[in-house]
């Protein structure tokens, strides 16, 4: 073989249409970036990539302490939702909610729109952000696990919210007795899912904002998903709804969020549940399904929907957190209430 068919470059044989499906292969962003500096050939073609996904880093702040908005505005919202928009029982929620992590550095990340500029051609988005230190788990138990999931066109679609105080895989235990003497939540435990849900919801609204600054310079996208490094929260958002953003497009003043409209919500919740496909036992199981109060007719939420839940995590994460749902949404027993806007 002589020296010149030794330096042959392979990939020069390959035409664009082949090398592109390998480009789209390659997702993540970190890599496409470095490709762009190969040679002139991949620096023309990685532009139109149609598929991403984008880890966005923690950005360290300056060292100097200052309180930071996202937890400024949660204990704001907490304090003004807690005693209002609960209508049923406003009664019970009147006293001073659980202390929140008041560490505010873990809300800053770098902006994607800096490396997104240079695929003008996305369809398919995928961001994750940092992981939040204060995320809210339940109780601090080491088996605890809440998640989340919304749907965003203009404004809030819907959100679904599972979370468990113990979630374990363990031998049969006679809990009916505890199940048959704790038929309703008290006070203590609705306090808590209440300071959940209204963090879940704040989470969504800024990554709905976060979106707003995305979207406009994309024109192709047509399938979105944002979620953060420990999997605990997703925000979708399909075609129909970015091309409902675009048309209603606006960006507030005051906080970095999208507004949250009024609420209607239905919270199922059951003290000890046994999921006999997976094996696992929950303590404190709470499913929420939200929907904007406008589109439910008769404070009525369908239950269907609840099956919109397609959360972040393992393969036989998923399975657990699917047959969890489908229980407890068997049970008669559910609470509806009202949360006004913020």
């Amino acid at each position: 073989m002589s020296y010149s068919n030794q330096e042959d470059d392979h990939f020069d044989r390959l035409p664009d249409a082949i090398l592109l499906l390998i480009f789209n292969k390659l997702l993540d962003a970190k890599t496409s970036i470095r490709c762009l500096s190969v040679s002139k050939r991949f620096a023309s073609l990685l532009p139109q990539i149609d598929t991403i996904f984008l880890p966005l880093p923690r950005f360290l702040p300056d060292p100097k302490p200052r309180q930071g908005f996202p937890i400024k505005v949660l204990k704001v919202l907490v304090d003004k939702l807690i005693t209002k928009p609960i209508q049923f029982l406003h009664h019970i929620v009147s006293s001073k909610p659980a202390a929140i992590n008041s560490n505010s550095s873990h809300f800053l990340y770098h902006s994607p729109t800096e490396v997104l500029k240079n695929f003008k051609e996305i369809k398919t988005l995928r961001l994750e952000l940092p992981s939040l230190d204060c995320e809210m788990g339940l109780d601090g138990c080491d088996h605890s696990f809440l998640k989340w999931k919304a749907e965003f066109g203009e404004e809030l679609k819907s959100c679904i919210i599972l979370g468990a105080t113990s979630f374990q895989r363990q031998e049969r235990e006679e809990h009916e007795e505890e199940v048959l003497h704790q038929p309703f939540l008290t006070e203590e435990e609705l306090q808590p899912r209440i300071i959940w849900t209204i963090s879940c919801l704040v989470s969504a609204s800024m990554r709905h904002y976060l979106l707003k600054k995305i979207v406009g310079k994309l024109p192709m996208l047509q399938s979105v998903v944002i979620t953060d490094a420990s999997k605990q929260g997703k925000l979708c958002m399909v075609e129909q709804q970015l091309v409902e953003l675009r048309n209603t497009m606006k960006f507030e003043n005051s906080p970095e969020r999208t507004p949250i409209p009024n609420l209607c919500m239905k919270l199922w919740y059951e003290p000890v549940m046994e999921l006999p496909a997976s094996g696992c036992v929950m303590k404190g199981l709470t499913l929420v399904l939200i929907k904007p109060a406008s589109g439910v007719t008769e404070r009525r939420i369908s239950e269907g929907d609840s099956f919109l839940g397609d959360f972040d995590g393992e393969d036989d994460e998923k399975a657990v957190f699917a047959e969890a749902m489908r229980e407890i949404v068997k049970r008669k027993m559910a609470f509806m209430m009202e949360m006004s806007s913020f």
